[in-house]
């Protein structure tokens, strides 16, 4: 059936049992079972489901097949060499050293398996590294968290990164670090940077990573935080990255605040209202909802800032209803939560064009109290007059509430990324 050959049994950081017992050999020939052919993928992805403590919460076995890219499991593994093995698509890319080898041999497959002991999980690039079972874990830290304060972080320093202007997003991850006992270190804008003076984002990133242990970075460009992770030796946060790519702490700390207040995980109804095409945290939410059920989204907008297309591709890919109108009271009328965006005048280059779009979709207090009961009203802030003030003391309105979520989801994330 199985051959395990050069099986290389090594001894762990701590110096404790070689391998965990349920990846000794002969566990591992039980666990596999007989898979060949197409199997084998079927097969592995048991495994994996066995082993997926790993995907948050730090240290952690694994089962990977090297020398194979397993679509469905958003594993590609490539040895970098001997020691380590770079993965992509959990909260990574991580790193792991192997510390056991075997090689599985069917009549129709021969394929490499690796049980690897990944020390921490790495980098937060964007919302798809994670899966429902990692949110419910960061979720339930973030609200264990709520109120706390701890020294867990003493020692550990932060560098706070920012090439464009932020408040909330830069406070919140400050606040979160010194209320966990570590420091920050930080940098408030490009001009001043050494990269106003022609350095390569990699080539801070190589030193800015000798000074601390991970970096929240904000960028003006599309894919930089990936750039950042791509050469640092430390954790990299993607505290936002270009008006149309990612910022998953946003996200997050939205799911988490919806899920909080409507006390359910599925099964229910988002109406996002705005600037959808030049807003990367809707973007980022979406990818989040797609691992929940019963959702359905009203993506509300002028026809020059709708969705894109590869947000709404992946909806469909993974059976989320959604809808695109123009009409913002119809829209909302049977929505749990609105998610209200700003214009963003700095995304937008023609001032007429903003000023056109700036006025469209304004939520005043008559158009909140026409919402369903128990609805919510979310923005990522900060708001210019797309929420009239009057809706503050609405009982839909936990914008401000938010911000208070987002502090405790932050402060699970760092505890998750710098975990012994």
């Amino acid at each position: 059936m199985h051959a395990f050959e050069h099986c290389s049994h090594k001894k762990g950081r701590s110096g404790g049992s070689k391998c965990p017992p349920a990846l000794c050999a002969a566990s591992l020939d039980a666990l596999i079972l007989a898979a060949s052919g197409p199997e084998f993928a079927a097969t592995l992805d048991v495994a994996l489901a066995l082993c997926r403590h790993m995907i948050v919460g730090g240290r952690g076995w694994f089962l990977l097949a090297g020398n194979a890219l397993y679509a469905s499991l958003r594993i590609e593994i490539g040895l970098a060499d001997g020691t380590f093995c770079h993965s992509r698509g959990l909260l990574g890319p991580p790193h792991g050293k192997i510390l056991y080898a075997a090689t599985l041999s069917t009549t129709t497959v021969h394929s490499n398996l690796f049980a690897v002991y990944f020390p921490l999980m790495q980098h937060l690039i964007e919302t798809q590294q994670f899966d429902r079972e990692a949110l419910n874990r960061l979720f339930a830290l973030a609200t264990s968290l709520e109120g706390k304060r701890d020294e867990s972080l003493k020692g550990r320093i932060m560098a706070s990164l920012f090439y464009e202007p932020s408040t909330r997003t830069r406070l919140s991850f400050e606040s979160a670090m010194l209320r966990l006992g570590g420091g920050v270190i930080t940098m408030e804008s490009s001009e001043s940077s050494s990269q106003s003076k022609g350095e390569t984002l990699e080539d801070s990133i190589k030193v800015i990573s000798q000074y601390a242990d991970i970096i929240v970075m904000r960028h003006g460009e599309v894919g930089a935080a990936a750039q950042a992770a791509a050469v640092s030796q430390i954790p990299i946060v993607n505290a936002g990255d270009g008006n149309m790519g990612q910022h998953p702490t946003q996200a997050l700390l939205d799911l988490y605040t919806i899920q909080r207040e409507l006390g359910r995980e599925d099964n229910y109804h988002v109406a996002v209202v705005g600037n959808l095409k030049y807003y990367r945290s809707p973007r980022s939410l979406a990818y989040l909802l797609s691992k929940y059920e019963g959702i359905r989204v009203t993506f509300i907008s002028s026809p020059e800032l709708r969705m894109q297309d590869d947000v709404k591709e992946h909806l469909k890919e993974h059976g989320i209803a959604f809808i695109e109108t123009e009409d913002l009271a119809g829209g909302i009328r049977e929505a749990d939560v609105v998610y209200q965006t700003r214009i963003a005048k700095e995304w937008i280059n023609n001032d007429t064009e903003y000023e056109k779009q700036r006025g469209r979709y304004i939520i005043t207090r008559a158009v909140a109290d026409a919402m369903k009961k128990d609805a919510i009203i979310i923005h990522p802030l900060p708001r210019i007059g797309e929420i009239e003030a009057e809706v503050d003391s609405s009982p839909h309105a936990v914008y401000f509430k938010q911000v208070g979520y987002g502090l405790n989801v932050r402060m699970a994330l760092l505890k998750t990324l710098l975990s012994d």
